[in-house]
């Protein structure tokens, strides 16, 4: 799933966000993350979940992953090496 990801276009983008819902403590409104990964709201927000739907899911306007072992995923230790080590953080 990850090596798909990192084939779409904007792959940083999409890094960027599953980085900030990692991270997050708290499930985040849509507005709230679009304002984190620097994204224009709500159409590139919306878009980027959508390309994310196997981790990503939206609830009204509440952005959070599918199911916990989803974000347990990223937070294991290799995957956190192989995947967000190359993330670029935004300028």
């Amino acid at each position: 799933m990850v090596i798909n990801i990192r084939v779409i276009k904007s792959a940083e983008t999409l890094e960027r966000v599953l980085c900030i819902m990692t991270l997050a403590c708290r499930p985040l409104v849509s507005s709230e993350l679009g304002i984190l990964a620097k994204l224009d709201y709500p159409k590139e927000v919306l878009g980027l979940i959508q390309s994310c739907a196997s981790f990503l899911t939206v609830q009204g306007q509440t952005v959070n992953f599918v199911h916990k072992s989803a974000k347990d995923y990223f937070v294991d230790r290799e995957t956190v090496r192989l995947f967000f080590c190359s993330a670029k953080p935004p300028e």
